[in-house]
């Protein structure tokens, strides 16, 4: 075979390296990588591309006392392609040709191995932690052995201080067909200022929204936080602004109990969930947003990546069972793994009317990347868009029976009420020794998300905080009566976040 048709001219390749890899834009149809052509015959089955990628460049076939390869981890491009052909050629008639013309253009094989000599978990721990990069790879390295006929290569091309390194497996599969996977890493600098901070936003007061107006806009009405942009070329495909809300924003990885240290803030929360571009890595997302806060002055109260984020990732134990349990769809938190494309930061901003909290979460899956953004900027909540008096029970009584109890609240996801809720339980106190002959049911009422059980629970146990608040004030405890439906009787539908909103409520009803 004529090595010359499988590595093209390298001079003038690397020479022209600078303009190829400049762009992440594939042809419709599959083409061999400028630096190097097909095997003779074999044709393309597929091909992936990743512009900037973290991959491990082994110095040994040996496995540490972890079972994980050894050797440097080099940053760049990261092309893929899988070829196969069925002319009776054989793995070791590839190999030496890929090992001829290597060392033909003045490169170098830095480690090759066989059946025997991989073993049987080399190939599978070099490749699993970029495999979702890869998805056109055709090899399955999950079932090679050393029963299988099969060789791995390793080569540096190009200039010392700015080396190649390209790595071919190559396996004799199904019918006698030769089938190659083919990796090349090229250097290619992080492209970075992708995302832009504008700190003037936190010298401004934060107002409540004016009265009436709706909460849960759907993604058409979306829109960036005025404090971060969104990543380059991104869509938005989940939003939810909050005037006010409760949020938790972690500060570590779960426990052996499932427990995600966090801090709990209340004040505006806005959740964005973003599609990244094709063809970025989660890598070069994450490292856009961290130099931008980074640059903004957030100081970073926690941070993560991959398996460093703990085998559930952080966010599904962090909400899960809560009534915000799926803030973050369409991004599949509740399928992260240690083995997971997941990265992601706790940060703070201090301003000079107030401060900003950030939550960035980016996970890829496959070839697609899609990012989490929650900022969290607390503040007074406006606490005068419902009146409690006298009158407003004594009308709602007549009415309905009932009345819904305006201005209790609680701690997020607990029944314990918080200081706020001095000025409605005062009131309703007051009504109620002034009517000693009424005696009512304490009714407390939850949305449906989460748990079922949990939810009968939450409303019990909230009701009986009511009571014991009231009773606390003077009320007779013959006058009511505790009781929790959790989501079983709601006011509206519980498909918006305002709606759930309105479902999670304590009533006085009438006995």
């Amino acid at each position: 075979m004529n090595t010359a048709t499988i590595i093209k001219s390298l001079s003038a390749v690397l020479v022209a390296s600078g303009a190829l890899l400049s762009t992440a834009i594939q042809a419709e149809t599959p083409q061999d990588h400028p630096l190097i052509s097909a095997f003779s015959q074999a044709g393309i089955k597929g091909t992936a591309q990743v512009n900037y990628a973290e991959i491990l460049i082994p110095n040994s076939v040996q496995l540490d006392v972890n079972e994980q390869p050894t050797g440097t981890i080099v940053a760049g491009k990261l092309t893929v392609h899988a070829y196969e052909l069925n002319n009776g050629s054989t793995p070791i008639m590839a190999a030496k040709n890929y090992q001829d013309v290597v060392e033909k253009s003045g490169g170098k094989i830095l480690l090759q191995c066989d059946q025997k000599s991989c073993g049987d978990d080399f190939v599978e721990q070099l490749f699993r932690d970029t495999w979702h990069h890869d998805s056109q790879n055709h090899i399955d390295i999950y079932n090679l052995d050393s029963r299988d006929n099969y060789q791995y290569l390793l080569a540096q091309l190009g200039a010392e201080e700015s080396p190649t390194y390209v790595q071919w497996i190559i396996n004799l599969g199904y019918k006698d067909m030769l089938e190659i996977d083919q990796h090349i890493v090229e250097p290619f600098p992080l492209q970075l200022g992708l995302v832009e901070v504008d700190t003037q936003v936190l010298a401004q007061e934060l107002t409540p929204a004016p009265i009436g107006q709706a909460e849960g806009e759907d993604k058409e009405g979306s829109k960036d936080h005025p404090l971060i942009s969104r990543y380059q070329g991104s869509v938005i495909q989940g939003y939810q602004e909050l005037e006010f809300g409760e949020f938790r924003l972690a500060t570590g990885v779960a426990d052996a109990k499932e427990n995600v240290p966090h801090l709990s803030l209340q004040g505006k929360v806005t959740t964005i969930v973003y599609k990244a571009p094709p063809k970025q890595s989660v890598l070069q997302v994450y490292k856009n947003y961290e130099q931008a806060l980074n640059q903004a002055g957030f100081s970073v109260i926690f941070d993560c990546a991959l398996a460093n984020c703990g085998k559930d990732g952080v966010l599904e134990p962090l909400w899960e069972g809560s009534p915000d349990e799926h803030r973050y769809s369409p991004m599949d938190i509740w399928n992260i793994t240690d083995k997971s494309d997941f990265r992601m930061m706790t940060a703070k901003l201090s301003g000079d009317k107030r401060d900003a909290y950030a939550s960035v979460a980016v996970l890829g899956y496959w070839e697609d990347v899609y990012i989490a953004v929650d900022i969290v900027e607390p503040t007074a909540m406006a606490t005068d868009r419902v009146t409690i008096d006298a009158a407003y029970l004594n009308q709602q009584l007549a009415e309905q029976g009932k009345v819904v109890l305006h201005g209790l609240f609680f701690d997020f996801n607990k029944a314990s009420l918080t200081v706020d809720s001095a000025p409605v339980l005062d009131t309703i106190a007051d009504y109620l020794k002034t009517n000693p002959e009424q005696v009512f049911y304490v009714v407390g009422h939850t949305d449906s998300v989460g748990k079922h059980e949990f939810n009968m629970t939450l409303s019990s146990q909230r009701a009986e905080s009511v009571v014991k608040a009231l009773i606390s004030k003077g009320v007779p405890q013959k006058q009511l009566m505790a009781m929790g439906v959790g989501p079983a009787s709601p006011v509206t539908t519980n498909q918006s976040e305002g709606g759930r909103e309105q479902n999670r409520r304590v009533e006085l009803v009438l006995r």
